[in-house]
């Protein structure tokens, strides 16, 4: 039987039946081979409490508090007049308090919990009357979040931290129909008393967390801390106090730590004396400490570690009390048998005791002794205490439920939305802003929402990142039709209680597990995500809105220019900081076909580190690729749709080398409204959870020329995983039938390449929108002759198409035509560990330009000349031209490959070099001007045989300054429009030094004719110098109006002055104000009419004026001249 080499499959689905839920069409029709029938599987999930059914929140007034110690609250009429609220109209058996306990939800999505405010008993004196008067308080336990784990082991508690807040919130209801609130009931008992004691156990934990970590790999993540880090000889020192511990009984000690290397020993001490010595494994060690050892009163606990390397996390300690105090306070839980205990207390006058084993139910009573069942394997927490030592929430606040765009709050019948904006109250109004450009542009309804309001009905108040999840489970479970996009705005950290810093609030907090940060576990409510995530880490409302207006510029008046058809390859070479490598090779090779994976249409740029020449680091020795780094600069300053890199990288760097460092290149960084997308296929350089410590992308986010965009990980990630993940992105960004937004091309990327560490990838950005990718096709051939031929002149044709192919014959507008020569072939030859030469890598480099101009397209076609220079590969096949086509309110973009070029040149007759005309920042400046430090370079350059544009060795259009400074213009020159032999190359120059310069200009035409050219200019001595000279009034003498010109430099604002010869005021013209730049030559505003002040006519004669520049530092510059006026 021979086996199968091809099999066809026809799967039919049934027609869908029942109502259709609209969940996403573009997801479904991305994810499923039957969308159409999908659409009506979905079964609604029942939503059981634990996700959130719609719960009634307490209609009345509500107060929260918080608390931070635990221990008996009281609450005082006075407490509540000091906060604005009445008492003397309150019945306090109408009083409520709710908590829900004061824990963290549980991360499992399909785990039941509260959905409702959970009553606790309260205690309300004096109640009996109906009046809230002087004398009168509420008392309630007050659990901390920090607190004890009963039965765990049995019989036992231990002791449990809430990660993510210090504080617990209690509400505080009055309500509005006067309804009675839960009370406290009696603990104590009828039964016979069957033993009596002044003993109990009494237990305290230290756990003091400063250091946080859970992977080596990734130390800043996660939610594990510790106390210290140790090495050894090194310990943990901390004084505690116990109370009147019985001298002969032993006490139980509990240590927590952790190895990190190799198997370390360490020793516990008490009071000076080693207790026991034990290897670290990572596991909860248990020590009985002899009798005696443990003090009254202050006590010293050390943690030494005798070798290796580990973490102290936290002791505990468990011991059998006298009880009594001075303290006016005593805790204390397992009673010393089984029965009814009588327990007596000493040192407390006439104490309030509570049983507060449950937390929401506590029991109590004033007897003294008092009787209460008791149970080894089940103890009782007691809390005792007299008047004058209750404690006092921290903070109060009265709150309703709801929000601006959702009054009745998050569980409201009827609430819905397509999208969702998650943004703290900071950044609430900014949010506002970009949400209704977003429901403008998109047609959607999109909800902003504040993450306390999330907490408040979703967390019960608590700060609690698990709240986020739980209400975008409900709502995509019960909105119809469910949300398909969040964004999160608003920066966030892994410092969830601002241990490490309090530099920031924790706007929108990210969810950290292990070494893990992932915006998408906020949308996995089963195993996959089932919403767009976005998130803009925003620090402030300034940052918001800088973000917001550049992504308007970006769609709403684009930069119709050639950036949008342009990306920027770069590639790590095979050296880290030890040396080369093997598995680093890979970096280039990946690039190199991620190149051939793009669209042919696509102009590419290639930085692969490698070829570069390597420098060091005079300070620091390390390796740089300083050519590389510029080349990078300029690429993406000039504009491109894309930047993507692959290699090493973290948070603030690429490569080993430093190719892109965010303290030496963010302020270098300016494409002005050409805004890139970067993809960073490299580790954590999308690592915006750090507390104080802002990421690159957050940076460039942010910075007005920086990013519109940015997907990149949070976390490690691997070179073949980062190879796999950017060809599925790319398969989706560059798909120009669906024209998919950023945050779905990354949604469905995961969807096939989003297993292992590809996880962690994130859409900083707006997730919706659009890359700036042209949405017209164009399509070009060579109508004249039918190849490339050297020094002839070329004939090209090019059409505007849509996607389908078909013509756009109302396109009117500008094409600018690129024709390249043959791909260069090079080699670069890999370094192995050992030093020696290693395997050769073979890649491609862009040709030459042959040509580059601007083209009139008129009915959606166009046509131009040029000719052929006489450097190009000849008898190749793989030249090719680039069609990009754009007007005021589109563009598009084609092209044409494997172009011939002739085997031999034509002949043109021409000994004639290009005419070489330079300016800076406008064509008034004239040979020996001043100029800014950081002037525009402007060469003209015109030829009869068209200017050589191939950057061959030796041919390039460049400039020097002052004979070292050298500036490439290939690049940047265009041809005007319609024209072959005239055009211009524009570039800014930065960081000029102050005093005088010399420039020099070489060009070449296609014949290689050569032409140079040299002007002198002067930088200002400082920013706050003025400049001015060449001033003229034209005409003069004038008959009806003369103008004022001068050339200026670090100008604000110029007045003229008019005066007759024997000094009298005749006019003022100004003040006039001056562009930012300072620059100034013929400006708008300084012309006289020749009249006077009262608008007279002045007479014929000689005049004097006075022309004043003023600086922005408040220096000015005067000139005086001479007019006359002839009628």
């Amino acid at each position: 039987m021979a086996p199968l080499r091809r099999l066809r499959l026809r799967i039919e689905y049934p027609t869908a039946r029942g109502p259709q839920r609209p969940r996403g069409d573009r997801l479904l029709t991305k994810a499923l081979l039957n969308p159409r029938a999908a659409a009506a599987w979905g079964i609604p999930t029942p939503v059981s409490a634990g996700k959130g059914t719609a719960s009634a929140w307490p209609q009345g007034t509500m107060i929260r508090l918080e608390i931070e110690d635990e221990g008996i609250y009281e609450i005082t009429p006075e407490d509540l007049a000091e906060r604005g609220i009445d008492p003397s109209g309150i019945d306090p058996r109408s009083f409520h308090l709710y908590n829900n306990g004061g824990q963290p939800l549980d991360e499992d999505p399909t785990e039941s919990r509260d959905a409702t405010l959970r009553e606790n008993a309260i205690l309300v004196t004096g109640e009996e009357d109906g009046s809230f008067d002087a004398g009168d308080r509420i008392l309630f336990f007050g659990r901390s979040v920090n607190t004890w784990k009963p039965n765990v082991p049995p019989g036992e508690y231990r002791h449990t931290m809430n990660v993510f807040t210090r504080a617990n919130v209690y509400w505080l209801l009055i309500p509005d129909d006067g309804s009675p609130g839960r009370r406290m009931t009696s603990l104590e008992t009828d039964l016979p008393t069957t033993f009596t004691t002044d003993r109990a156990r009494s237990r305290l934990f230290v756990e003091r967390d400063a250091i946080i970590y859970d992977r080596s790999s990734t130390p800043g993540s996660g939610k594990r801390w510790y106390a210290a880090e140790l090495f050894a000889g090194s310990s943990y020192n901390v004084s505690f106090d116990a109370e009147l511990p019985v001298a002969g009984e032993s006490p139980t000690l509990w240590v927590r730590s952790r190895k990190l290397d190799g198997f370390p020993e360490a020793v516990v001490s008490l009071n000076g004396v080693p207790v026991d010595t034990f290897s670290l494994t990572n596991s909860l060690i248990s020590i009985d400490v002899q009798p005696g050892l443990l003090r009254n009163g202050s006590n010293d606990f050390s943690f030494r570690l005798l070798s290796g390397h580990g973490f102290f996390d936290w002791f505990e300690i468990n011991y059998l009390r006298t009880l009594e105090t001075s303290k006016g306070r005593m805790d204390f839980d397992g009673l010393p048998g089984d029965g009814v205990a009588e327990v007596t207390l000493r040192g407390l006058e006439n104490p309030w005791i509570f049983d507060v084993e449950a937390f929401d139910d506590v029991r109590y009573t004033r007897q003294v002794p008092f009787r209460i069942e008791s149970q080894v394997t089940h103890p009782r927490r007691i809390i005792a205490v007299e008047d004058g030592n209750f404690l006092h929430p921290t903070a109060w606040r009265v709150e309703g439920i709801g929000g601006p765009e959702y009054p009745e709050g998050l569980r409201a019948e009827g609430l819905r939305a397509d999208y969702i904006y998650i943004t703290h109250e900071d950044f609430y109004d900014a949010a506002e802003e970009l949400a209704a450009y977003v429901r403008q542009r998109d047609g959607v309804d999109v909800l902003v929402v504040k993450t306390d309001d999330i907490y408040k009905e979703f967390a019960w108040g608590l700060f609690d990142p698990t709240a986020i999840r739980d209400f975008l489970m409900y709502a995509t479970q019960t909105w119809d039709p469910p949300p398909t996009v969040c964004l999160l705005v608003g920066d966030g950290d892994y410092d969830y209680r601002n241990i490490i810093s309090s530099a920031d609030r924790n706007w929108v907090p990210p969810y950290e597990h292990l070494g893990e940060c992932r915006d998408d576990w906020f949308a996995e409510f089963g195993e996959d995500p089932e919403l767009i995530m976005g998130r803009l880490p925003v620090q402030s409302s300034r940052e918001l809105g800088i973000y917001t207006d550049k992504l308007i510029e970006y769609e709403m008046n684009p930069d119709y220019s050639p950036w949008r058809s342009r990306v920027v390859l770069v590639a790590d070479d095979e050296w880290i900081d030890t040396g080369p490598t093997l598995i680093d090779k890979q970096h280039m090779r990946d690039a190199e076909t991620i190149s051939r994976f793009l669209p042919r249409y696509l102009n590419q740029k290639k930085i692969y580190l490698g070829p570069y020449p390597t420098s060091f680091d005079p300070v620091t020795g390390e390796r740089r690729k300083p050519e590389a780094n510029r080349d990078l600069i300029e690429s993406i300053n000039r504009g491109a749709l894309l930047i993507n890199y692959q290699g090493h990288g973290n948070a603030h760097v690429w490569a080993h080398e430093s190719v892109f460092l965010d303290s030496r290149d963010k302020s270098l960084v300016d494409s002005g409204r050409r805004l890139p997308i970067y993809v960073a296929a490299t580790c954590s350089w999308g690592y915006f959870d750090r507390p104080a410590n802002e990421a690159f992308p957050e940076q460039l986010l942010v910075a007005s020329g920086g990013a519109i965009g940015v997907i990149a990980a949070t976390r490690n990630t691997s070179g073949a995983g980062n190879f796999n993940f950017v060809l599925g992105l790319y398969e989706n960004l560059f798909n120009r039938e669906e024209r998919y937004t950023l945050g779905e091309t990354l949604f469905f990327s995961k969807q096939t390449h989003g297993q292992g560490l590809n996880q962690f990838y994130h859409c900083l950005a707006e997730p919706m929108m659009s890359p700036a990718l042209p949405p017209l096709d164009a399509s070009l051939t060579v109508v004249e002759p039918d190849s490339l031929t050297a020094l002839a002149e070329a004939t090209v044709a090019g059409r505007v198409l849509e996607p389908n192919g078909e013509s756009v014959p109302d396109f009117d507008g500008e094409a600018l035509l690129t024709v390249y020569d043959s791909n260069d072939s090079l080699q670069y030859t890999f370094t192995r560990p050992d030093g020696s030469p290693g395997n050769i890598f073979n890649y491609e480099m862009p040709g030459g330009t042959l040509f580059r101009g601007l083209v009139t397209t008129t009915a959606g076609a166009c046509t131009t000349r040029f000719i052929v220079p006489r450097d190009v590969q000849y008898g190749s096949s793989g030249g090719w031209m680039q069609l990009y086509v754009f007007n005021e309110e589109t563009d598009g973009i084609g092209a044409t490959r494997n172009v011939p070029i002739s085997l031999s040149p034509a002949t043109l007759q021409d000994d004639t070099p290009p005419e070489i005309e330079v300016y800076f920042d406008q064509r008034t400046w004239r040979d020996g001007d001043f100029t800014t430090n950081q002037p525009l370079l402007i060469v003209d350059l015109f030829d009869s045989s068209g200017i050589n544009l191939t950057g061959e060795i030796g041919h390039s259009i460049r400039a020097t300054i002052d004979g070292e400074h050298e500036v490439i213009l290939t690049d940047d020159f265009i041809y005007q429009r319609d024209s072959m032999n005239r055009g211009s190359a524009e570039k800014r120059i930065y960081d000029l030094a102050p005093g005088r310069h010399r420039l020099e200009v070489w060009a070449w035409d296609n014949v290689n004719n050569f032409a140079r050219k040299e002007v002198s200019f002067s930088v200002a001595e400082s920013e706050s110098e003025v400049v001015l000279k060449d001033i003229l009034n034209w005409p003069n003498p004038f008959t009806d109006r003369t103008r004022f010109t001068f050339v200026g430099l670090g100008i604000r604002e110029v007045v003229v002055k008019i005066f007759t010869p024997s000094g009298r005021l005749v006019r003022e013209l100004g003040p006039v104000a001056i562009p930012s730049d300072g620059f100034a030559y013929d400006i708008p505003g300084l012309e006289w009419d020749g009249r006077d002040r009262f608008g007279a006519d002045v007479a014929n004669g000689v005049y004097l004026y006075k022309l004043i520049a003023y600086g922005a530092s408040g220096r000015s510059h005067e000139t005086l001249g001479k007019l006359m006026r002839i009628r």
